[in-house]
């Protein structure tokens, strides 16, 4: 039980806020073992993340907001491409509801989340847009494969991830989509195979406990 108390705690605001504190408080003091810490730096700083803000956005209100979607939000040959939205006019043009986009969208940003996390530094995707990189880079790859319908069992529905198409993902279906190869590595590759098969098997079977409805 103190186990289970400890991690709730370290999952909580609070704890982010006390050991923040903790690790200034000792910054404060010279205890760091690799940073040094200079409080007459701080409003300078600050002043610097302004003006970056300013530079590029002109207010604070312009920053936008942080989330998968932007990582589809791209600056091709001079022009800004959301990939994101041009899908969506694609499938409303052929008469797919507001709804069935909606489902859509959320499905490609739920396993394009799950599987974007540090790719290293020698990793690159290459696509008919240009090559792309980490974040971007990962985005890109995970919009391709679920055009291609790698995650969905249905050959006449690829625009959607299912339980049964998540279960069976292999390694190599995934390693393949990311264009990994000796010369391209890809840092955890089959780590994130093994998530979507979990996120697979949470919506196999008892799946509607948490997501409500049919998702297998």
């Amino acid at each position: 039980m103190a186990a289970t108390n400890n991690v709730k705690y370290l999952k909580s605001l609070q704890a982010v806020r006390e050991r923040s504190q903790a690790i200034y408080e000792r910054a404060t003091k010279g205890e760091l073992q690799h940073f040094d810490f200079d409080q007459s730096k701080i409003e300078s700083v600050a002043d610097y993340v302004v003006s970056l803000v300013e530079r590029d956005y002109g207010t604070i209100d312009k920053v936008p907001t942080h989330g998968r979607w932007r990582s589809y939000c791209l600056a091709i040959d001079g022009s800004k491409r959301d990939l994101v939205s041009e899908h969506v006019a694609k499938w409303k043009a052929s008469g797919v509801s507001d709804w069935e986009c909606a489902q859509r969208v959320i499905d490609l940003f739920v396993v394009s989340v799950l599987i974007d996390a540090g790719a290293g530094s020698k990793w690159r995707y290459t696509d008919s847009l240009g090559v792309f990189e980490r974040t971007e880079g990962l985005g890109i790859a995970a919009l391709r494969m679920f055009e291609s319908g790698v995650f969905s069992s249905s050959p006449n529905y690829p625009f959607q991830a299912d339980a049964l198409a998540l279960m069976a993902l292999t390694d190599e279906t995934l390693l393949q989509g990311f264009q990994v190869s000796d010369e391209n590595p890809l840092l955890g590759g089959e780590n994130r195979a093994e998530l979507l098969r979990s996120l697979g098997r949470a919506m196999s079977g008892d799946g509607a406990a948490y997501f409500g409805g049919e998702c297998a």
